[in-house]
């Protein structure tokens, strides 16, 4: 198995100490408040992806599929006030909002607008209360992405389309850049697999914990391409193996207590 920074499981993905420390004290506070699943390193990588694109005319867009109460897109919009081009950027966030377990409504969108407003990023978010598939004849065809984060629904068949229909729109100038969160989830992992490493146009594989992202080109893959590729396979594999032996080792700890307590009572 590759080595992975400080066991974190990052893989292709530089973190300065400095910056990163920066990150922690200044903007993870802000992200804390909102509710939602994002290891440090994961919101870190939305951050500083948003902070550093740079965009043309024709792309000025981020699209991100799947916002629950707002914390990946806080992370972005804190991302774009850094970048100094943030004022010509778009983060299209899709989502029917209609899953709101802890915030008191399963109708979550107030709660996002209110965390993106209390944020003071609402500038850049366009919200579309719609599945990502009811959202896409919005969507003119001649605009390109400049980030695509896809973290809607995890069942394969939802993962494929959201990939396959909107991943359509990712540039290939800047190059585009594609996440998608939960790899351990079967039909991210599977879709991952088989639609994204399958394709040609992607390289520069990344992991983050949890997310992997990717580039997408228009030309052909180098050696170094296709062997940074393989690298990432195999961290994904072991990855995901590794999130599930700890589901299992939790699983049998918590067997033994209750078989023990049962045997004393």
């Amino acid at each position: 198995m590759p080595r992975m920074s400080r066991n974190r499981m990052i893989l292709g993905f530089p973190i300065d100490a400095a910056d990163f420390a920066k990150f922690k004290a200044e903007i993870l506070p802000k992200l804390n408040e909102v509710q939602g699943a994002l290891e440090d390193e994961e919101a870190y990588f939305l951050y500083k992806t948003a902070r550093e694109l740079k965009v043309q005319a024709w792309y000025p867009h981020i699209v991100e599929i799947g916002a629950f109460c707002g914390k990946s897109t806080v992370a972005m919009g804190l991302g774009l006030m850094e970048n100094p081009q943030g004022d010509e950027i778009t983060i299209h966030s899709i989502d029917p909002f209609n899953l709101g377990p802890g915030t008191g409504n399963r109708d979550n969108y107030p709660v996002f607008l209110e965390n993106i407003t209390k944020a003071g990023v609402e500038k850049y978010v366009k919200a579309y209360k719609k599945t990502s598939m009811d959202a896409l004849p919005d969507w003119n065809p001649a605009d390109r992405i400049a980030f695509l984060w896809i973290d809607g629904a995890h069942e394969m068949e939802f993962v494929r389309e959201d990939f396959r229909e909107w991943g359509r729109f990712l540039t290939t100038k800047m190059p585009g850049v594609l996440a998608m969160h939960d790899t351990y989830f079967a039909g991210v992992h599977q879709v991952i697999k088989e639609d994204v490493l399958t394709n040609l146009g992607y390289r520069d594989f990344k992991l983050v914990r949890s997310l992997m992202s990717a580039t997408k080109h228009d030309y052909a893959p180098r050696p170094e391409d296709l062997a940074r590729k393989q690298r990432f396979e195999l961290s994904l594999d072991n990855r995901r193996e590794g999130a599930f032996a700890s589901l299992r080792k939790a699983f049998g700890t918590w067997l033994r207590m209750k078989l023990s307590w049962l045997i004393s009572y």
